[in-house]
């Protein structure tokens, strides 16, 4: 798949890889924004 696919595959994965790193740092961020409107 690797070889068949090559500059697609490489794209997809710098995408998923990038979702998944970008995911954790922002997603507490968004939840305690949320309580904290929660609250006030």
């Amino acid at each position: 798949m690797y070889y068949i696919l090559r500059y697609p595959y490489i794209l997809l994965m710098g995408i998923i890889t990038g979702i998944s790193k970008f995911i954790p740092v922002v997603g507490p961020w968004i939840v305690y924004g949320a309580l904290e409107s929660w609250t006030y």
